[in-house]
Order: structure tokens, then C-alpha cells, then sequence
């Protein structure tokens, strides 16, 4: 049963349509994120070469977004994103678009960074000064 659950989540992980990717470099506590990337989905992944992990933006309304760190909570592996989820390659643990577990063995929620658009609304700021950097 343990690996049909496995393969089952590796084909919902790698049969699944890739989201859109922004490459960012971090400066100082924050990242920037211009809203263009929203156009075509609601939720953007954000990378950065020397960051660890990278981090899920989900636009939620017109001028409000969220940002979580996609770590899992269980194994602190590395999350996969589809468009309906994130799910743990390593432990099954999904988690929905909110940073909450819908099951599998993570232990909490995903980290999440407070978010605000600059006055322009043009650039979505995230802080992830609580990282520690």
C-alpha cells in the first residue's frame, strides 16, 4: 500500500503542469516579485540560487498575497508544488495553497513570510527576515 501511495504521488507530482518560476536574488531581509507573473496563475514559485528552499507566492485577491517557505514541516525536505498542491516527495505530507497539512505526517503548518506591494502596486515585497539571515 506504502509505495502505490508513493507512486501515486510521484505521477500527481511529475505528471502534473509546472508553475510559473521567478528567479530572484535576495537583498538584505526581502525579495521582490514583480505582480506580471500572476497573469496567467495565482501562484508563483520564487527561487534564488543561494537560498535552501524556495518559496511558494500565492496571489489570494487583487492586492493581497502570501508567501511560504517550502520546507516540510515533517522531514525538512525540499516541497513539489502542483496546481492543486504541495505535496513531500520524501514523507507524502500535503499541504494545500493556505501552508496547511491536509495529511501525511508533517508536523505544522509552512513557514510563512509577511508579504506588502509597493506603493506602486507593481512589486509584491516579501520579508523573510525571520529566517535569520
Amino acid at each position: 500500500m506504502k509505495r502505490l501511495l508513493i507512486l501515486s504521488l510521484f505521477c500527481v507530482v511529475s505528471c502534473a503542469p509546472t508553475l510559473p518560476v521567478y528567479h530572484a536574488r535576495i537583498s538584505g531581509n526581502s525579495l521582490q516579485v514583480p505582480v506580471g507573473g500572476f497573469e496567467t496563475s495565482s501562484v508563483n514559485i520564487v527561487t534564488d540560487d543561494n537560498a535552501p528552499f524556495d518559496i511558494l507566492l500565492v496571489k489570494e485577491s487583487l492586492f493581497a498575497y502570501n508567501a511560504f517557505y517550502l520546507r516540510c514541516t515533517f522531514d525538512s525536505k525540499p516541497l513539489d508544488t502542483t496546481p492543486q498542491q504541495i505535496v513531500c516527495p520524501v514523507c507524502a505530507s500535503v499541504y494545500d495553497f493556505d501552508g496547511g497539512v491536509k495529511s501525511g505526517r508533517a508536523t505544522g503548518s509552512l513557514l510563512r513570510f509577511p508579504t506588502e506591494l509597493n506603493p506602486d502596486k507593481t512589486l509584491v515585497r516579501i520579508d523573510i527576515q525571520t529566517l535569520g539571515r
